[in-house]
């Protein structure tokens, strides 16, 4: 079920028949006279008897397969030494190929109800610059970012920052109210759209570094941190959000309630 040669033409990533009993597949490389160089993956054998199918060889020695190992195909790549498994999809993948450059796959999902082609950068997690740390001490006193006391305006105890937060207006609506909270924080060095120090409610920013891990800066200035770790981005303990990485290479953040 499928097969796709080593960029020197010289070897052959192959789906073979792992068991003549049950309908399952493991991706082995050949030399084109059929000489077994190695077997990549096992999961097809018992007792489970996964099907990975469907190998595309990278210009930079990946293979990049599918899979149902998980319950459903999703898309993994592997190195073509046996090394560096990755989970690269995790909402449905199936017959992937690669870009020239190898940084990209496409694939087949049917993630939307219907059979579409969509792309997924392969070259570990897309690179984007990181919003400023949050300060030490950040937020008000009953805030779920700084516990310190505070006196007169408020001025934290601990550190001496002055924090300052007022909503110019709530307006009710059907669903979520409009509504806008400004924040200052006088040791935050952020400075956005209202100025040096200041914050407001919708002044979310998200970073991520190549080794996937991606920091979110809420509005009051806080913030939380998501590890990518087989295609799902886990979060820091005691954050219960969850953050997707979407296909057009948007990101969706879920608070929960």
């Amino acid at each position: 079920m499928g097969l796709s040669f080593s960029p020197d033409g010289s070897q052959l990533a192959v789906a073979t028949l792992s068991d003549q009993n049950h309908y399952s597949f493991d991706i082995t490389i050949m030399k084109l006279d059929g000489t077994i160089v190695r077997q990549l993956t096992s999961t097809g054998a018992g007792p489970n008897y996964f099907v990975n199918w469907r190998p595309s060889w990278s210009s930079d020695n990946r293979i990049a397969f599918a899979s149902n190992v998980t319950g459903r195909f999703e898309i993994w790549t592997i190195n073509a030494d046996g090394s560096g498994l990755t989970q690269v999809t995790s909402n449905g993948g199936d017959m992937p190929t690669w870009s020239p450059d190898a940084t990209k796959i496409a694939f087949a999902s049917s993630r939307n109800g219907t059979p579409q082609i969509y792309s997924v950068l392969a070259g570990g997690a897309p690179v984007i610059p990181q919003p400023p740390a949050p300060p030490v001490g950040n937020g008000s006193a009953t805030g779920p970012t700084n516990h310190e006391a505070t006196v007169a305006e408020p001025v934290s105890t601990g550190s001496g920052n002055y924090h300052y937060e007022h909503a110019d207006f709530s307006i009710p609506a059907r669903g979520l109210p409009l509504s806008f909270t400004r924040y200052y924080n006088s040791i935050d060095s952020f400075a956005g759209p209202l100025g040096a120090n200041w914050n407001h409610a919708y002044d979310i920013l998200l970073g991520q570094t190549a080794a996937g891990v991606a920091t979110i800066r809420w509005g009051d200035g806080h913030g939380e941190t998501y590890t990518l770790a087989g295609g799902v981005y886990i979060p820091q303990a005691g954050v219960y959000n969850t953050l997707v990485a979407n296909p057009d290479g948007t990101f969706t953040l879920t608070e929960r309630t």
